[in-house]
């Protein structure tokens, strides 16, 4: 949907219903200024990647990468430990491995870890 040609010198965001100038748009290849001014494109983009987002990658002390999830994942180690708030899940891990790895993410003793399967 065009909002206005680059020729006029100001557009209207159909986010946040503000009118900025052309500049603060994003113009299509075909000459047509977008909706949303960039500001608004920039929060939407921010939301979409902290909703899809949520693993990481972690090493052991002996350089194995695991995959590792804020959010739960089936088959995976739920890894939390008393004296934090943080919890983790990790993918394809022994119960050691997941533990090493919490304790090296949190800067916790790893004696007080517990890891369960999910």
């Amino acid at each position: 949907m065009k909002n206005t040609t680059p020729t006029s010198e100001t557009s209207k965001c159909n986010r946040c219903n503000t009118t900025q100038a052309v500049g603060e748009f994003r113009v299509h290849k075909s000459g047509y200024v977008l909706g949303q001014c960039k500001t608004c494109e920039r929060k939407a983009s921010k939301l979409r990647r902290k909703k899809t987002t949520g693993s990481f990658s972690l090493e052991t002390p002996g350089g194995k990468s695991f995959k590792v999830s804020n959010t739960p994942v089936t088959g995976s180690r739920k890894v939390t430990h008393e004296g934090t708030t943080k919890v983790v899940y990790v993918v394809g891990a022994t119960r050691d491995e997941a533990r090493s790895l919490f304790a090296k993410y949190a800067n916790v003793t790893r004696n007080s870890v517990k890891a369960t399967v999910v």
